[in-house]
């Protein structure tokens, strides 16, 4: 039995995290991962500049930007959010200093 080894957990609510994706954050990290201007253009143009209008049985709202999410049923929003995730769990390791139990 080894004892004095450092155990890391992490508890984080996927729920509606395809949702909370900042779109500028995103295109930061896209910049920081790599990915060529090309491709950072097409994503910023699939993402960014996009309005709803939501109906109700009232009527309808006004047009609202969307800032944040990732597209649903977008081919690519799997692997944008796998990305954002991990620079985001990366950025945690570096910054965050836990909680001691027991000590």
């Amino acid at each position: 039995m080894q004892v004095n080894n450092k155990v890391h957990a992490c508890f984080v609510d996927y729920k509606k995290a395809f949702d909370c994706i900042s779109h500028d954050e995103l295109l930061e990290i896209l910049e920081t991962a790599g990915i060529h201007d090309l491709e950072r253009k097409l994503i910023k143009s699939l993402y960014w500049n996009k309005y709803a209008i939501i109906k109700t049985t009232a009527g309808q709202t006004r047009k609202i930007c969307i800032r944040r999410g990732v597209r649903q049923g977008c081919i690519i929003s799997p692997i944008l959010f796998n990305l954002f995730s991990e620079y985001v769990t990366k950025e945690i390791q570096q910054v965050a200093k836990g909680v001691t139990i027991g000590g």
